[in-house]
C-alpha cells in the first residue's frame, strides 16, 4: 500500500508539470487529450490564432535547463517562428547547476530535465511519461561564447573522459540524496536513561527588592540545571532575609478578587484574563498578547516562548491559554476546542494551559490520557492553584510543578 501511495503521487505530480494532458498511441498516430479545465480555458480564448497557440501549448513538455523545440522548416536567413520562440522562453532555469572554471573560462555543469506529456499505448497496454535526464555546459554570465570556444574539447559533456562524467553523476546524486533526507523525519537514536537523585542548595543574587529579577535569577537556576537532561520532580524553597517585593503579590491577589466579585459573564472572563495575562508576563522568557483574533478563530491568550534552555526550550515558539472563569466546571469539549487551536500553529505550539477557575470534570483526565501519545500538552489551571500561587507570588514553581503532572498522567 505504502508503494502504491508513492506511485499515486508521482504520477500525480508528473500530471500537474505537464498540464493533464496525454497522448494514445494509435498505430502509427497519436490522439491528443487533455483536462476539461484546460480545454475550458483554450476555449474562452476569442481570438482564433491566440486559441490555436494556447492548444499547442497545452501539450508542450516541461523543460528545465534545455528542452526539445518543435522549429518546422528553417530556410537559411529566416529567423525562428514566433512558436519556437515561444517554446524557447518556456524553458525553465535548470533545477541544479555547478560553477566551474576551466582554463580561466567560466562555465555551467547544468542538469537537464525535460518532462513530456503521458503516453497510453492501448496495444502493448503500457502507460508511461517520456523523461530526459542529463547534464550539460553551459557558459557562465559574463563568459564570451565564439566558435573557438565550442570547439574546445570540454566546451561539451560529450567530450569528457566517462571517468569524469560517471563521477559528476555520483556527486549529483549524494546532493540530491541528501537533500531528500534532510526534508524527511530524522530518525531518532534510541536512548537509554538513568535517573539522578541529588540533594543540593543553590545561592541566587538578584538587586535588593526586585522581586521580577530574583524570579528570573530562580528560574536560570533552574533551567541551567537541565542543560543535560530533564527536570522529573522539583521542589523549590526560599531562605532570604529580604522580603519579597510586595507590589507583584498585592497586585495578584487585587485581580484574584475582581475575579472572586465579577458579576457579568464579560466581567468573569475579562477579569481571569487580566490575571492570567499578568501570572505569564511574570515569567521571564514570555511575552503576552490578550485576546487575538485570527481569520476563523479567537485565542484568550497568545503566549511568544524565549526560552534558550529547560523544559520550556523544548516546547514550541507559540503558547495558548484558554479562561473560563464559569460557574460549572471544563470538560472534555473545552479541552478539544484548545487542542484544535494548538494543531493549527502550523507545528509550532506544542504546549496550552486551560484555565478553570471553578475546577474540571473527570472527562479532562480521560481526554489527557488519550492524548498521552502525541506531542501536544494541555496543562489544567483550577482557581485554587492559582489563589495559592498568587498568594506567594510564583507562578513559574506552579507551571513547572502542573507541566509535571500532566507528564505523569
Amino acid at each position: 500500500m505504502s508503494r502504491l501511495l508513492v506511485r499515486h503521487l508521482e504520477i500525480a505530480a508528473l500530471q500537474d508539470w505537464t498540464n493533464h494532458s496525454a497522448f494514445e498511441k494509435c498505430g502509427d498516430g497519436f490522439l491528443a487529450s487533455t483536462s476539461t479545465e484546460a480545454l475550458d480555458a483554450a476555449n474562452a480564448i476569442s481570438d482564433p490564432a491566440e486559441q490555436e497557440k494556447a492548444y499547442r501549448a497545452l501539450f508542450w513538455p516541461r523543460s528545465f535547463g534545455a528542452g526539445t523545440i518543435d522549429y518546422g522548416t528553417m530556410e537559411e536567413g529566416k529567423t525562428i517562428s514566433l512558436e519556437a520562440a515561444e517554446q524557447l522562453a518556456a524553458i525553465e532555469p535548470p533545477l541544479i547547476f555547478l560553477p566551474l572554471d576551466i582554463n580561466g573560462h567560466k562555465v555551467r555543469l547544468i542538469t537537464i530535465l525535460e518532462i513530456k506529456p503521458l503516453i497510453a499505448d492501448a496495444e502493448t497496454k503500457t502507460a508511461y511519461f517520456p523523461i530526459v535526464v542529463g547534464l550539460a555546459i553551459q557558459a557562465d554570465i559574463g563568459e564570451e561564447v565564439t566558435e573557438e570556444w565550442l570547439g574546445q574539447p570540454w566546451a561539451s559533456f560529450t567530450g569528457w573522459d566517462a571517468l569524469d562524467r560517471n563521477e559528476i553523476w555520483e556527486i549529483l546524486h549524494h546532493c540530491i540524496n541528501k537533500t531528500l533526507r534532510a526534508l524527511g523525519p530524522e530518525p531518532k537514536p534510541e536512548m537509554a536513561e538513568a535517573i539522578l537523585a541529588v540533594n543540593a542548595e543553590f545561592k541566587v543574587v538578584a538587586p535588593k527588592g526586585d522581586e521580577a529579577a530574583m524570579q528570573s535569577a530562580i528560574a536560570n537556576a533552574i533551567t541551567n540545571i537541565q542543560q543535560s537532561g530533564e527536570l522529573i520532580k522539583l521542589t523549590v524553597e526560599r531562605h532570604t532575609g529580604t522580603p519579597p517585593n510586595c507590589a507583584h503579590r498585592e497586585r495578584l491577589i487585587k485581580l484574584v478578587k475582581q475575579v472572586d466579585e465579577a458579576e457579568s459573564n464579560e466581567m468573569k472572563g475579562k477579569s481571569l484574563e487580566a490575571l492570567m495575562a499578568a501570572l505569564f508576563a511574570s515569567v521571564p522568557s514570555f511575552n503576552v498578547f490578550e485576546r487575538v483574533v485570527t481569520e476563523s478563530e479567537e485565542i484568550d491568550l497568545w503566549i511568544t516562548n524565549n526560552a534558550e534552555c529547560g523544559p520550556l526550550r523544548r516546547e514550541g515558539d507559540v503558547i495558548l491559554a484558554e479562561c473560563k472563569n464559569w460557574a460549572g466546571k471544563c470538560g472534555k469539549n473545552e479541552f478539544n476546542s484548545l487542542l484544535l487551536k494548538m494543531m493549527n500553529r502550523s507545528h509550532r505550539c506544542t504546549l496550552g494551559f486551560l484555565v478553570s477557575w471553578n475546577g474540571f470534570a473527570e472527562t479532562i483526565t480521560k481526554e489527557m490520557l488519550r492524548g498521552s501519545r502525541d506531542e501536544l500538552l494541555i496543562i489544567p489551571l483550577d482557581g485554587n492553584k492559582l489563589r495559592e500561587c498568587c498568594a506567594t507570588g510564583d507562578f513559574l514553581t506552579l507551571m513547572i510543578k502542573s507541566r509535571e503532572s500532566a507528564l505523569m498522567i
